[in-house]
């Protein structure tokens, strides 16, 4: 985590969710006697860890489950969460820190009750982490660890605690403080308060500035730490037990402190701690260190150690600047700028031993033998005290630079445009990508919620999605929440992050939500944290939702329809924007009623039938002039539409009954929707949303051509022509007129009669066929009826034919349109291509207004029959 994250995590306030686990709000307080401490825990979550071995503990409200949860932070574990039985304890622990939700509403105390008696090996700790991930610990050192109720005065213990986890490199990065805000009104409190205080230590272990920038280290406080790389954390307690005084105590005793170094030192390393060597007082008076004499143990060389300097507890330096000589090194009040060392009495003083290094020195060992010490109590140290020798290692070679850790938001999810409320809606979704070149372990990753204080105050129960792992449930945020996690990035990887949340009503239409996100992972290559840069995501707007209705393409085209039957007459779409609805009720209205009021005659639809593909959904009776469909529920969710066929029941049509040849045209006249709040809107559209028109009949023609019998063009009578009508199922068609278009080319065509295919021997009864320009019009002095189908062959006289001559014949489309049923001597007087009868009206003749010109007539127009020669 770099400073620029940390610093941006102060600025605003913060919820923190680790390991997709949630952690709330958490507290401590106050000391008693030597081997007691009692912590005050206020309400919500609070953060303790013991620095001694606790005998027993108790709490000041029963020890239930409805009253304290206790919770470590341990990334050993899936969950990245671990109860104290997951760990194999019994009672609190040292070096490890323990989450405890109060929730009994006000505040309790914890008292812990330390073991009376310790021997040495049981007041020395030690924890390893075997796994990299977060961890809580607990801070258990007296030389260095601020004891409760004492000042807050910074004496940078962060690192001298924490210095057992120092390897060649730090093996541990980020370091959280959750109790910072309150620092300086109640150094003690162990409570969760916004904003805590991450820090990020420096991979350089001389580097100390940034994890000394945390306020010093206190007892029964607890805090979190990121693992790196297998290490152990170490800590110690002082004997609390009434030991009598010695016969004859040493004034003033030499040993070595608990804090002195071992393990490995880096070669080349300027200012490496050595040794620390402690002084402790029981002479009765205030004594001065005043000469001591130290002895090189392991090095093979006096010039490879130089600048040997000593130090004081808090890093004061004493003296500097010398070297061994045969490995032995003398420090005398007065000489080489040495400062007398006060040994306050009953008290402890502390010397530390530092040098640089030679940088050749790899696989040697070091260490220092205190052999004497003169102080003006006036004895001398007896037993030597020897420090541990450290190996010293070569300096780390250069490592691979961290690979590509890519962070951008999710292209195919657009910004979106919501109804509020919405339940677990996608606020934003990401990418994170990894390249070819190395390994990564995401740790945390940062939220920013944008938008005004008022559609923050209405967004709750946020949760994140990473890969197939969700996380538990973030009851709010004040803009940013920050989530911890231990989750592998192979290289080459891509890992999709989505978070989600509720969006509460209220908030105003128009307001906009925006997430951002930062990711922050650790390299395998360095072994230190990469940051991916802030990347916005998408843009939730809040919208009042709609929708709208219009006539679908899936629309039949106008035709001639015939009574009793159901056809489908229009097709309805209906989109749904930016919320979910529901259709509760249709009005619909027929043109056909109109037509037939104004004429006092019946409607020929006797009710609409509505239907969702094949689903049917309402039966509609007409009532007057409309129709309206209720008890509907018809589903449509967010920016989808959904379409409604419209089909008319049409009853009799004829003497009696319906008029034919009435428009039948539905239209859409209103609806009721329901939004996903449940609230009703009857939408009017603009304008009323028509079908398409059909026109109801008895019966119906349809045109077909045949096949010619021969289409090589010859000189005398040919077919040049042969069709079919076939009558509906609804009765006998009747006809009166047919008129072909004839095109012709180097040939002379004459004498054209029609015939009935079945008799091609005798002109067709009752018809005389003339030709006028381009056209041949053949008229009927009676009905020619059909009834199911019939065929008819048009024959003419050919002349002249010649190789390249041609003929084409067809009935063409008069392009006259509809028209009112009439009798035969209106529709003659029209340039009607063929005229027909349903033979609706009884008695039927010549004069009764049944008679229909060729609109709609089914395939005219039709192809041409072409011969050719």
């Amino acid at each position: 985590m770099n400073k620029k994250l940390a610093q941006y995590i102060l600025r605003a306030g913060m919820l923190f969710v680790a390991l997709f686990a949630v952690i709330s709000a958490v507290q401590i307080a106050s000391a008693s006697s030597s081997n007691q401490q009692t912590i005050s825990l206020k309400t919500g979550w609070n953060i303790v860890s013991t620095p001694r071995i606790v005998d027993s503990h108790i709490f000041s409200a029963p020890e239930t489950l409805s009253n304290f949860s206790i919770y470590a932070l341990d990334a050993s574990h899936t969950s990245g969460w671990a109860t104290m039985a997951d760990l194999g304890q019994t009672e609190f622990t040292p070096l490890y820190g323990y989450f405890i939700n109060n929730k009994t509403g006000s505040t309790q105390t914890l008292t812990f009750n330390y073991k009376a008696s310790t021997t040495p090996n049981e007041r020395l700790f030690s924890r390893s982490f075997n796994g990299a991930g977060w961890y809580s610990l607990g801070i258990a050192n007296p030389t260095y660890a601020k004891t409760q109720g004492s000042t807050t005065v910074d004496t940078n213990n962060p690192d001298k605690i924490l210095s057992s986890l120092l390897g060649a490199t730090s093996n541990y990065d980020s370091v959280v403080d959750y109790t910072n805000a309150s620092f300086g009104t109640n150094p003690d409190s162990v409570a969760l308060i916004d904003p805590w205080k991450l820090v990020i230590r420096s991979s350089s272990v001389a580097n100390t500035t940034e994890i000394n920038s945390l306020n010093d280290f206190r007892e029964t406080k607890g805090y979190a730490i990121y693992i790196k790389a297998t290490s152990t954390l170490t800590g110690f307690q002082n004997d609390i037990t009434v030991v009598p005084p010695s016969p004859v105590p040493e004034p003033v005793a030499a040993s070595l402190d608990a804090s002195s170094p071992s393990g490995n030192i880096i070669a080349g390393q300027n200012g490496a701690l050595l040794a620390v060597f402690r002084f402790t007082n029981n002479s009765g008076t205030t004594s001065k260190l005043n000469a001591l004499t130290l002895q090189r143990t392991g090095i093979s060389s006096d010039a490879a150690l130089t600048g040997l300097s000593l130090y004081d507890g808090t890093d004061n330096l004493v003296v500097s600047g010398t070297s061994t000589t045969a490995g032995k090194i003398g420090f005398t009040n007065g000489a080489a700028g040495f400062v007398p060392l006060t040994v306050p009495n009953a008290g402890t003083a502390l010397v530390k031993v530092r040098a640089n290094i030679g940088t050749s020195t790899a696989g040697q060992t070091i260490g220092f033998m205190l052999t004497n010490a003169q102080v003006t109590a006036g004895t001398a140290t007896g037993t030597p005290v020897s420090s541990a020798n450290q190996t010293i290692i070569a300096a780390p070679a250069t490592s691979t630079p961290a690979g590509t850790l890519a962070l951008a938001k999710y292209s195919a999810y657009a910004n979106q445009t919501v109804v509020v409320p919405q339940t677990t809606y996608k606020l934003g979704e990401y990418r994170l990508t990894t390249g070819a070149t190395d390994n990564f372990t995401l740790i945390d990753f940062g939220t920013t919620f944008t938008g005004s204080a008022n559609t923050l105050s209405k967004l709750s129960d946020i949760y994140v999605v990473v890969g197939t792992t969700t996380s538990q449930v973030a009851t709010s945020t004040n803009g940013y929440i920050l989530w911890f996690t231990n989750k592998a990035l192979a290289q080459n990887s891509t890992t999709n992050i989505a978070i989600y949340g509720t969006l509460s009503s209220g908030i105003t239409q128009g307001e906009t939500l925006t997430t951002s996100l930062i990711a922050e992972a650790i390299s395998q290559n360095i072994n230190d944290a990469v940051n991916t840069p802030t990347v916005q995501g998408q843009t939730i707007t809040m919208s009042a939702g709609s929708i709208i209705a219009a006539v679908d393409a899936s629309t039949p085209v106008s035709s001639i329809l015939v009574g009793n039957t159901i056809p489908k007459i229009a097709s309805f779409k209906f989109t749904a924007q930016g919320d979910s609805f529901t259709i509760a009720d249709l009005a619909m209205g027929d043109l056909a009623i109109g037509i037939a009021a104004q004429q006092n005659q019946a409607n020929p639809i006797s009710q609409f039938v509505l239907k969702d593909g094949a689903n049917t959904i309402a039966t509609v009776p007409l009532s007057g002039e409309f129709a309206t469909a209720t008890g509907l529920s018809i589903s449509i969710p967010a920016n989808t539409s959904k379409v409604i066929d419209v089909y008319a029941s049409l009853g009799n049509i004829g003497s009696g009954s319906a008029p034919s040849g009435k428009n039948i045209r539905v239209f859409l006249r209103n609806f009721d929707a329901i939004n996903s709040g449940g609230t009703h809107t009857r939408i009017f559209p603009n304008t009323e949303i028509f079908g398409n028109s059909f026109f109801g009949y008895k019966t119906k023609p349809t045109i077909t051509n045949v096949a010619l019998p021969a289409t090589v063009l010859n000189d005398g009578t040919q077919t040049i022509y042969k069709f079919t009508v076939t009558a509906d199922a609804g009765g006998t068609v009747a006809w009166r007129r047919v008129r072909f278009s004839i095109a012709s080319t180097s040939v002379f065509v004459s004498a054209f009669n029609l015939y009935d295919d079945a008799n091609q021997s005798t002109v067709l009864t009752n018809t005389t066929c003339g030709p006028t320009g381009s056209t041949v019009t053949c008229t009927s002095s009676a009905d020619q009826e059909v009834i199911g189908s019939k065929t008819y062959v048009l024959k003419a006289t050919i002349s002249g034919s010649a190789i390249g001559s041609s003929i084409s014949t067809s009935i063409q489309n008069s392009g006259i349109g509809y028209a009112v049923p009439a009798s035969t001597a209106v529709v003659q007087n029209t340039f009607a291509s063929f005229m027909w009868s349903d033979e609706s009206i009884v008695p039927h003749s010549a004069t009764t207004a049944d008679w229909n010109n060729d609109y709609l007539v089914k395939n005219i127009p039709t192809d041409s029959q072409t011969m050719t020669k």
